[in-house]
């Protein structure tokens, strides 16, 4: 009986099937001796279900102790995708890998399961390397933060304060303990493809700390997949943007009290002027002015 503590590993993949192989191949490599895979697609028509249960089966070694490959009959998104997978998903530990990114080396798994075992922490963060669409070209590191450490090590309220701003926490280099889930609930589904974000900030303001590990645990093709890079670009696509403006309303503005006024207040400058603003009135927009008007001079865009 194998009585190393069980991770699964999820691959969610959407549209993504001709790059499957090389995170598949990343997680069939790992040191780590108790593995359930799962690979899933959310009902899209590039996935062949065969093709990968004879791959797995090919190429899988002792340590993966059970494989589960599904495909969905309708399109659920990645939110409710996640939440499917993690219900069905028997480990201790969760791992989600987008079937287009792929683990930075052999011993990932076993670094973040003897990191949980030594702290019975409920998330830890680490960092991404970020590349181009073929994995060849290394672009950057995500977190680009320097002070991401300094930052995680803050007291969580202080913390969503920071978050509020901008998501800094790269979802591929994430991995969970079961325990999370179980106490706290799963990702919100008032979102439809940003799963990532509004957890952080939901974590921190319950006084959830959120660890780090400083090392690359993912390769993360930049070009493919929606990233935590996505956050703050909320043009990438209509729903992402729409998740984005969901996020901004439900996850920070109502938390007036816990971010501050003056934080409270560039952020809702931010939000009407870059979502609002040509829906208000000439009255809405003069309203609007006068009410911060510090921070329109502030940002020199009267008249906008």
């Amino acid at each position: 009986m194998n009585k190393l503590p069980l991770i699964t590993v999820i691959v969610l993949s959407y549209k993504n099937y001709i790059y499957i192989y090389e995170a598949l191949d990343s997680i069939l490599t790992q040191d780590y001796g108790n593995i359930e895979l799962i690979v899933s697609n959310d009902c899209s028509d590039d996935f062949d279900v065969d093709a990968i249960r004879a791959y797995i089966d090919l190429n899988k070694k002792s340590n993966i102790t059970n494989v589960i490959i599904n495909k969905n009959e309708v399109n659920m998104g990645t939110v409710k995708h996640c939440n499917k997978l993690i219900k069905v998903a028997s480990g201790q530990y969760i791992k989600l890998i987008a079937a287009d990114d792929a683990f930075y080396s052999d011993t990932i798994i076993s670094v973040f399961v003897n990191y949980f075992i030594s702290t019975e922490s409920y998330v830890v963060a680490s960092k991404a390397a970020v590349y181009d669409k073929d994995l060849n070209n290394y672009l950057s590191i995500l977190p680009e933060d320097e002070s991401l450490q300094s930052l995680l090590n803050l007291e969580p309220k202080k913390f969503y304060r920071e978050m509020a701003k901008g998501c800094k926490i790269p979802a591929p280099a994430v991995c969970f303990n079961r325990k999370y889930f179980e106490e706290y609930g799963y990702f919100s589904e008032k979102y439809f493809i940003v799963e990532d974000w509004p957890t952080w900030l939901s974590m921190l303001r319950n006084g959830i700390k959120i660890d780090f590990i400083d090392f690359i645990s993912v390769k993360y093709r930049s070009e493919i997949g929606t990233s935590n890079q996505g956050i703050i670009d909320a043009k990438k696509s209509p729903i992402f943007e729409k998740d984005y403006y969901k996020i901004i309303e439900n996850e920070i503005l109502p938390y007036k009290k816990l971010l501050g006024t003056v934080l409270w207040r560039k952020l809702k400058y931010l939000y009407v002027t870059e979502h609002k603003w040509d829906k208000l009135s000439s009255v809405g927009r003069i309203l609007f002015y006068l009410a911060y008007v510090d921070i329109f001079i502030g940002k020199k865009i009267v008249g906008r």
